[in-house]
């Protein structure tokens, strides 16, 4: 719908947009509600930050990155670990199915 000035339609298109206004904002708050939300989670799964201090947002994410690629290498080394033992399982069963022929 096209305002024209001095009409009675500029009056509702300025209602509508004022309405539209504030959804929009509500719409904001509601996000950045969120998003408080989310970090409070994220700071409470990090076990380098204490949740009772004050931390930026940037500080947030870094940890988080260093506590994930943290947790890639501990991942990484239980499969080794876990390959191993299953390699040193089918040596042994190997070795004695030998000794039974």
């Amino acid at each position: 719908m096209v305002c024209n000035k001095g009409s009675g339609q500029a009056a509702q298109c300025e209602g509508r947009r004022a309405r539209q206004g504030e959804v929009r904002g509500r719409k904001r708050k509601t996000n950045k509600k969120d998003i408080i939300k989310q970090y409070r989670k994220l700071i409470a799964v990090l076990p380098n930050i204490c949740s009772k201090t004050k931390v930026s947002k940037q500080s947030v994410v870094e940890e988080a990155i260093i506590y994930i690629e943290e947790l890639q290498k501990q991942l990484l080394n239980n499969v080794e670990k876990q390959e191993e033992c299953e390699n040193w399982e089918n040596r042994k069963t190997n070795k004695s199915d030998e000794e039974n022929l």
